[in-house]
């Protein structure tokens, strides 16, 4: 099926009933201005040439089905000005919701990112018929344009969504009509519909506000914390894996809100038990920020860090496991063999070294892979084994992803030959 001149009889039936609850939803009554606007799909010729988008305005429900027909039976996505007052930001006098998509993530993901982010629950969700999800936040009353435009923006950063749906008259997909693409048709419909509103100042409490950047690198001042187990050592592996790898463009701020309220949790948690700790929770937090891809600006990590402070964060690992990754931790400190990463097993990579008295050459005639094996052999906590690989790139004039991936290669080779080690001790008396 194309997307030329789709008469299809199911096609052209419009959902009256989906198109009248989005604008209901969103505060539109019998009388108000409804504008429309309808564009081709990317796959479609059409869509390349000038002037093919369309729009249109109208008060009365059945002059917008037919308008929305008449576009639909064209092969246009039918849209609308979620905001209303008109079509140019102009002429928009208010703001009735914020609003956020993620076509980079999984329909089903999307679907419930509003809990990973520690959010209220939507006013209502649409489902797009194409790749993704619409969520909506709608205002109890209408606050004006300067306020919706401040609280958008900081909306779509702190959620890392599309950061073009931000301008006052903002088109979205209507619900009632056809997501139409080469593929096919289908409908654009609301699949959750809690019906609950809020007030602008609850939502702005909520989602951190922008604050400007007064220099290049301000100076971050860690407060020292000095203890027995690493904070790290207490956190969920999903979590570790967040600290060593980051994340991805998508996910970031919705993992690092996670990563970040189980930080806090777990570091109030460990003081609360009496069990001392080293590595600060921010600083760990900083830790992913910086190995993301791309990496997370001092802004973003700000916002998201001041909005789990805010949630009344709580550990993810019970209190049984908390002790556990603790024994587990101080366990493997004693041990004189293992997986740990301790001097002798890296030192094995260079024991022929020309009798050197420490058993090691001179830094300075080091391969880069014998700096970082030397480096991963001190048994160092995250931020400090960062600080190294981050004084070591500086030396060698090389990316510190190119680093700390070089490491993270290291690492799995001494554990692979570790369990080698352990399989022979196992197989060979």
């Amino acid at each position: 099926m194309t997307t030329a001149n789709l008469k299809n009889e199911t096609f052209v039936r419009l959902d009256q009933s989906q198109i009248s609850q989005h604008l209901v939803a969103l505060g539109y009554k019998r009388g108000d201005t409804v504008y429309i606007r309808a564009f081709y799909p990317k796959d479609d010729p059409r869509c390349k040439e000038e002037n093919s988008a369309r729009k249109a305005q109208t008060k009365s429900s059945n002059e917008l089905i037919r308008i929305a027909t008449k576009y639909q039976e064209d092969g246009m996505g039918v849209y609308f000005v979620v905001n209303g007052g008109g079509q140019t930001d102009k002429e928009v006098t208010s703001g009735r919701a914020i609003f956020y998509e993620h076509d980079n993530l999984p329909k089903e993901v999307s679907a419930i990112l509003w809990q990973e982010l520690g959010l209220p629950e939507p006013t209502f969700q649409v489902d797009t018929g194409g790749k993704s999800i619409h969520s909506y936040w709608v205002f109890e009353k209408f606050c004006s344009p300067e306020q919706w435009e401040s609280l958008q923006t900081d909306f779509l950063n702190f959620a890392d969504a599309d950061r073009s749906i931000k301008n006052k008259s903002r088109v979205m997909r209507l619900a009632g009509c056809f997501h139409i693409s080469e593929a096919g048709a289908n409908p654009t419909r609301i699949i959750n519909k809690s019906g609950k509103k809020y007030s602008y100042e609850e939502l702005r409490n909520l989602i951190p506000q922008s604050q400007p950047q007064t220099q290049l690198e301000p100076e971050i001042n860690y407060t020292p914390i000095i203890g027995d187990v690493p904070l790290s050592a207490c956190l969920s592996k999903d979590d570790r894996a967040l600290i060593d790898g980051g994340a991805a463009s998508g996910c970031r701020n919705s993992s690092g809100a996670k990563l970040a309220r189980n930080l806090i949790g777990t570091a109030a948690r460990l003081q609360y038990l009496g069990i001392q700790y080293s590595e600060h929770p921010r600083q760990l937090f900083d830790l992913y920020a910086a190995r993301c891809s791309p990496s997370l600006d001092l802004k973003e990590v700000d916002l998201i860090w001041q909005s789990a402070e805010k949630s009344n964060p709580t550990a993810t690992l019970t209190d049984d496991a908390i002790s556990n990754c603790v024994n587990a931790w101080k366990h493997n400190q004693n041990k004189s063999t293992g997986k740990s990463f301790g001097a002798s097993q890296f030192n094995k990579k260079s024991s022929n070294n020309g009798g050197y008295d420490d058993g090691n050459p001179p830094v300075a005639s080091l391969s880069l892979r014998d700096r970082l094996i030397e480096i991963l052999s001190r048994g160092l906590s995250h931020s400090e084994e960062y600080v190294a690989f981050i004084s070591l790139a500086e030396s060698v004039k090389k990316p510190l992803r190119d680093i700390e991936k070089l490491a993270r290669f290291i690492k799995s080779e001494i554990e692979i030959s570790s369990d080698r080690e352990e399989n022979l001790k196992k197989v060979i008396p």
